[in-house]
């Protein structure tokens, strides 16, 4: 046909550019607080992790207030009349908190929850949480490993699920099956399911689905809830790094922002402005089509537009003032113009260029003028010819404000219970700072209004901090300041005048090397290279010697760390840093940790951050400060490694409970385990696992452990 295929609607859902206004800041539309656990399954704690820096980004677009914590007793009833919506990350609220969050929603609260939040064996341990509240039961089956899956749409009539089309690719995920058929409950309405084309769903054939129904997305019609059953990332487990992110589905995203805003009460149905809108999300349209867009994001762009033709769009204008507009748009010959107009008012008129092509994208602008409030926006075409795919509006008259932390300064360490005093520099060249908020990650610390900005945040326990500083000026503009990292550890913990072995997270032994190569964590056994002296370097700092020489971070050098230093100097001295899981790590007078590098090269004192392969296990080797059955629970002990068809391992007393998991390098789950028990021994059944590399991962409440076993 001659008339062209025009504008594909990037699907990146609306992005945010610019805060709202001081009052908007200060009377949020509604408040949200989100509970979370952060201690098991790396794919869990990595969704955990993105989750609290991309709601708190949302909040700010949607002027909602997002605050994240892992203090279940938080989730009372006092506390929870102050909140509009309650989320559940990745896990479910402890026995005491039950009752509360029951009375919260039949009361009428809001609630939306992921994933894992729903997993249980055993739903009769909370049968109004999993029977009846989510309907589901227990856990039943699931895939392996993480895939997208093509979800479908079977209810388009909910709020949260308006702008959704019939089928679309998730972002990556596990998938859960349960033991309840939700399509059998009245009160339950499904609004996302798995499409048949996703099958087979999965990666390992003996843990994916071929066939069945399964729902991903649904609501109980008794309660304002929504649960979504994605919230799981791919893992390198080896490495510790993600490989995915549950929100890079631009499509999904869209539920999620749509349900969170429905659950809100906000109006959910106006785009903020400032924003971007996709053009294909009009409310009403004449004369036009859509398609889908080779555009950066993916998704669809509207087309198929001739003189005349005209979309309209409900938004809700956060400042009055002057406007960037900006439309991203194609069009093979040219010719074609584009107004934008406030009801018989026409703000802009815009001339497309030739492009080169029905996808071939760029972006034009004007300036606009626009009144404070919900209202409608028509995009009218003066001539045709083009495509369209985003709508970007962009305040262009203010500076943002500036700020750093000035103190404490980057890897400062302090002594637990540490009291840190956070100070913070703003300013704003063309107005003022309204206030700076303190934030450690994505928690909300404090706020000061009043210059100097500061406040001291008491009785830190032991741990590494990310603290951050975000100033809002007087139009609602926010800057985020760099990142300061602290630790905080308890200073009498270092074992000083002990000789001490220690091992890495991949279950071997640092070997000094006797100083003729740089040091390895890769011994089998603790021999006389393995063994060091714990020795006072002065200023709450520790030196380790073996073999009459000294410890080295040589300064981060790429080559490695040493053992070959006759005398301690500012290279030899490390800070001793007792981690939440009770492992310890050692920092560098450059402020960078020392790292096993999973024994597969030199080790290295240039990490940024503590991950698994920066903390390390110690045991004392001679004058023994603990007794031996103390001794014997700092560190999980597997035997024999390597093994043959049965694996032992022993637990900590407090953890007998727990779960255990078998990867191989890959991140393929071979198997996984719930124990219950009063012994701190047990043993798994490998006969059936194919020699090779695993990790071996148990996890419990605060207890996490991660160590390298080998089958032959």
């Amino acid at each position: 046909m001659n008339k062209p295929i025009f504008l594909t609607m990037q699907t990146l859902a609306f992005c945010l550019l610019f805060a709202f206004t001081l009052n908007a800041q200060t009377t949020p539309k509604f408040k949200v607080i989100a509970f979370y656990n952060g201690t098991w399954d790396a794919a869990h704690i990595n969704f955990v992790q993105e989750a609290n820096q991309w709601f708190p980004q949302l909040a700010a677009q949607y002027n909602f207030s997002y605050e994240a914590t892992n203090n279940w007793s938080l989730l009372n009833t006092t506390n929870l009349a102050q909140y509009q919506v309650v989320i559940f990350l990745d896990d479910q609220p402890p026995q005491a908190q039950r009752a509360a969050f029951q009375q919260y929603m039949q009361n009428g609260g809001a609630w939306m929850g992921f994933h894992v939040c729903a997993f249980t064996e055993n739903a009769g341990n909370w049968d109004w949480y999993h029977n009846q509240f989510l309907g589901s039961g227990s856990f039943r089956t699931n895939t392996w490993g993480p895939t997208t899956a093509v979800l479908r749409c079977e209810d388009h009539s909910h709020p949260s699920t308006t702008r959704l089309p019939t089928t679309f690719t998730s972002a990556v995920s596990e998938w859960y099956g349960w033991t309840n058929d939700l399509r059998n409950n009245p009160d339950i309405n499904i609004l996302c399911s798995i499409d048949p084309s996703s099958f087979p769903l999965g990666t390992d054939p003996n843990q994916s689905w071929y066939s069945g129904y399964y729902p991903v997305i649904w609501t109980n019609n008794n309660y304002k809830m929504l649960y979504a059953n994605f919230g799981h990332n791919d893992m390198d487990y080896a490495n510790n790094t993600g490989k995915s992110s549950t929100f890079a589905s631009e499509i999904q995203n869209r539920f999620i922002i749509d349900g969170l805003l429905w659950l809100g009460g906000a109006n959910e149905n106006a785009a903020p402005i400032p924003g971007t809108i996709q053009a294909e999300s009009y409310s009403t349209m004449n004369g036009i089509e859509t398609e889908a867009t080779t555009d950066t994001g993916g998704g669809q762009n509207v087309g198929w537009i001739d003189a005349g033709d005209w979309m309209d769009y409900t938004v809700d204008v956060q400042n009055p003032g002057s406007y960037t507009v900006q439309y991203r748009v194609t069009s093979e010959s040219g010719g074609g113009s584009l107004q934008i107009k406030s009801g018989a008012t026409t703000l802009a008129n815009t001339s497309i260029p030739n492009t080169g092509g029905w996808q071939n994208w760029t972006t034009v602008s004007a300036s606009i003028n626009l009144s404070a409030g919900t209202q409608t926006l028509r995009l009218q075409a003066g001539a045709g010819g083009f495509n369209i795919n985003w709508i970007n509006f962009d305040t262009s008259n203010n500076t943002p404000p500036t700020v750093n932390i000035s103190s404490p300064a980057n890897n400062a360490n302090f002594s637990s219970p540490a009291n840190v005093t956070i100070q913070a520099n703003a300013s704003d060249v063309d107005g003022t700072v309204s206030q700076v908020a303190f934030y450690n990650g994505s928690t909300l610390l404090s706020t000061d209004a009043t210059s100097p900005y500061g406040f001291t945040w008491n009785g830190v326990t032991t741990g590494t901090y990310t603290l951050t500083a975000r100033a809002t000026d007087n139009s609602g503009t926010t800057t985020i300041s760099s990142a300061v990292n602290v630790s905080v550890s308890n200073s009498s913990s270092a074992p000083v005048g002990q000789t001490i072995t220690l091992k890495g997270n991949n279950n071997r032994f640092v070997n000094g090397m006797n100083g003729t190569a740089s040091m390895q964590c890769n011994s089998l056994a603790a021999d006389t290279w393995e063994k060091f002296l714990v020795v006072d370097a002065g200023n709450g700092k520790i030196a380790l010697r073996s073999m009459n020489k000294y410890v080295s971070s040589e300064n981060g050098a790429a080559s490695g760390i040493t053992c070959n230093r006759t005398a301690i100097g500012g290279w030899e001295a490390f800070d001793w840093i007792v981690n939440a899981d009770g492992k310890i790590s050692l920092r560098g007078n450059n402020g960078l940790y020392v790292s096993s590098e999973n024994g597969t090269k030199a080790m290295t004192c240039t990490r940024a951050a503590i991950g698994g392969w920066e903390t390390f296990t110690y045991a004392i080797t001679s004058a023994a400060r603990f007794a031996p059955e103390e001794a014997a629970e700092i560190e999980t002990i597997v035997y024999p490694n390597p093994f043959n068809n049965q694996l032992n391992y022993t637990v900590p007393k407090a953890y007998t409970n727990h779960t255990v998991v078998i990867y191989d390098l890959d991140g393929k789950r071979h198997k996984k385990l719930s124990v219950k028990s009063q012994s701190t021994k047990q043993s798994i059944d490998v006969s059936k696992l194919p020699e090779g590399i695993y990790i071996l991962d148990i996890s419990s409440g605060d207890f996490h452990n991660k160590i390298k076993v080998e089958k032959k």
